[in-house]
């Protein structure tokens, strides 16, 4: 009997020390995504897709949620709308970018791959494209939700293949100054109208600007280019989840012949932030 007792007593000891370990283990797992950098105030973060931003791997998901406006800038008629989605983990950025097309009517809803290394668009995947004058089907066109959800097999197909993580955007930064654990980036804009709109000769707006990122004394021009537009200014970046690059955030404007002629839109450069490669 005594024996017995001292059996009992043992494994309730073995058993209350294996159930402590097991809560010490949980709690020094847990993540708290209420606070994590990519949270996103009022998303539909799904904890169990948002624990894979702290992974080396990637795994295919089976869902991606419907991507939410952050990018607020001043467009005319013809702007678009930017819907952020996600970053890759070698430098891939996915947007949606939903145009609806003032006098006329209609709309182009469109999901763009972007490398923030070469800046160049990789592909371009239409999700829903209407022009009332060759069609009267508002009902099934410019809907938003309705589309992401109409074409959920094409968005995990491409979305999935380009290994895009969801949810992985966060907020966007709109300091000129970047802070790593390396030391402080500085992002300056400068731009020149070159030429401007005139209804007589014809002539439209072309600016000029440069975007260029200092370091410690250093520079890099990470943009130099020309477009049709009459005004660009810096809106801020995005910071990757999972590697040491951001991709900054510009707009543009451009007034034309008339109210529906006038447009606007976004301009996204990548820039990476390695100061051991930071001159090459």
């Amino acid at each position: 009997m005594k024996n017995l007792t001292l059996f009992t007593l043992i494994i309730i000891l073995f058993s209350y020390c294996a159930s402590g370990d097991n809560d010490s283990s949980d709690q020094n797992n847990s993540y708290d995504f209420s606070k994590g950098e990519n949270y996103t105030q009022g998303s539909d973060i799904d904890p169990e897709q948002s624990i894979l931003h702290t992974q080396n791997k990637f795994k295919e998901h089976n869902r991606y949620s419907i991507p939410k406006n952050q990018i607020e800038y001043e467009f005319y008629s013809n702007g678009s709308i930017y819907y952020p989605i996600g970053w890759s983990r070698d430098g891939k950025i996915a947007f949606r970018q939903f145009t609806s097309f003032d006098g006329i009517g209609g709309c182009l809803d469109e999901i763009i791959i972007q490398s923030t290394i070469s800046d160049k668009i990789i592909k371009t995947i239409k999700l829903d494209e209407f022009n009332p004058e060759e069609s009267e089907d508002w009902d099934n066109h410019c809907d938003l939700d309705q589309t992401w959800n109409r074409e959920r097999r094409t968005i995990l197909k491409y979305l999935n293949r380009y290994e895009i993580e969801d949810n992985s955007f966060g907020l966007i930064n709109t300091s000129t100054r970047i802070i790593t654990p390396d030391g402080e980036f500085k992002i300056k804009l400068s731009q020149s109208l070159l030429e401007e709109f005139s209804d007589e000769t014809g002539r439209e707006n072309i600016s000029k600007y440069k975007l260029k990122v200092y370091f410690e004394g250093d520079s890099k021009t990470i943009s130099n280019d020309r477009i049709t537009a009459h005004n660009v200014d810096y809106l801020g970046y995005y910071k990757s989840p999972f590697e040491n690059r951001v991709v900054i955030v510009l707009q543009y404007q451009d007034s034309s012949y008339g109210e529906y002629s006038h447009n606007g839109g976004i301009i996204t450069i990548g820039c990476g932030l390695d100061v051991k490669s930071w001159n090459k």
